[in-house]
């Protein structure tokens, strides 16, 4: 008799990132977030609050965001695509419209993560090379001294 009205939520934030995971491999993210964590609970944590104190890396940095910004499946290069994935309030200053110090430090070490990440890939591509050209050898020199 009432006409009821349908009500759908959406749980995704206005601005973020969906869809298709790009770029990065498994172990790839997996080697991220290892790397952002460590980051976290060493650099990150001295830098913000000296060398004592008692509190944890995430309470800078929550792991939620760090998990994130490991799965999103791309190399992020500016702090526009970081905004892109994650909110981290302590990260940017709205005022300025600027990444903050903090901001700035996880630029860079995002930056140094996917430049190892890249020296990685080809050692295990040369490990490729040299164990197929290996396995070649063995092959051809079997059968030339059978």
């Amino acid at each position: 008799m009432f006409p009821v009205e349908k009500v759908t939520v959406k749980p995704i934030v206005p601005g973020l990132k969906c869809g298709k995971k790009k770029g990065i491999s498994e172990e790839g993210q997996g080697y991220i977030h290892e790397k952002l964590k460590n980051w976290q609970d060493e650099t990150l944590l001295d830098a913000f609050y000296g060398d004592l104190t008692g509190l944890s890396g995430a309470t800078i940095i929550a792991d939620d965001v760090i998990e994130k910004l490991a799965t999103c499946g791309e190399c992020l290069e500016s702090y526009s695509q970081v905004q892109q994935h994650v909110r981290w309030a302590l990260g940017y200053d709205e005022s300025t419209n600027m990444p903050t110090v903090w901001g700035d430090m996880l630029m860079t070490e995002l930056e140094m993560i996917y430049k190892m990440m890249e020296g990685l890939e080809e050692a295990e591509e040369w490990a490729q090379y040299c164990a197929n050209t290996m396995k070649d050898f063995v092959i051809m020199t079997e059968k030339y001294f059978q």
